[in-house]
């Protein structure tokens, strides 16, 4: 009879069927963890509702700086630009972004820069968010925007360096 594989673990002896099942159920965790993260990450230039091409999920661009906080848009103030629906609270909003939309769209594309930092391109939420000089920055989770407020200016360098990585897994 031949005897069965025996590992050292820990504090004592794992059988290699044990060992085998171990990493079964690591696996099917790393799995399930993967399922649930893939919406969060990000294959859009500009973060946006895959299925109706909703910019910013439907939140106005414009409302950050002219109102001071997010706000939904509305279908009757609609405007198609790089390919993606806009939505606007109100038509002066719809106005001002037609005008100069590169002024509204979020930095990064909507992306969290603090995750771009670490070489990903997460999807920001649209009231996780900060205005630095001008700008604003969407956050994946409120950790996220609380970890990059502690050292914003350096993590705005970071940002800008990783970022051609980051995008790489972007659609063009």
């Amino acid at each position: 009879m031949v005897p069965k594989a025996v590992m050292l673990r820990g504090n004592g002896f794992q059988s290699g069927t044990q060992h085998r099942f171990a990493l079964g159920l690591a696996l099917v965790a790393l799995l399930m963890l993967t399922a649930m993260l893939a919406p969060a990450l990000a294959t859009e230039r500009i973060v946006s509702d895959p299925d109706q091409r909703l910019a910013l999920y439907g939140y106005d661009p414009v409302a950050y700086q002219a109102d001071g906080e997010p706000r939904v848009g509305g279908e009757e103030h609609e405007l198609i630009y790089q390919r993606l629906v806009w939505r606007f609270a109100n038509q002066g909003n719809h106005d001002a972004f037609a005008e100069d939309p590169e002024r509204y769209i979020p930095a990064y594309g909507g992306h969290d820069p603090y995750a771009i930092t670490r070489g990903s391109a997460l999807v920001g939420h649209p009231e996780t968010y900060v205005e630095i000089g001008g700008r604003i920055f969407l956050f994946h989770s409120r950790a996220n925007l609380i970890a990059f407020l502690m050292e914003a200016d350096f993590h705005l360098i970071e940002a800008e360096q990783y970022r051609p990585d980051a995008c790489r897994t972007l659609a063009p």
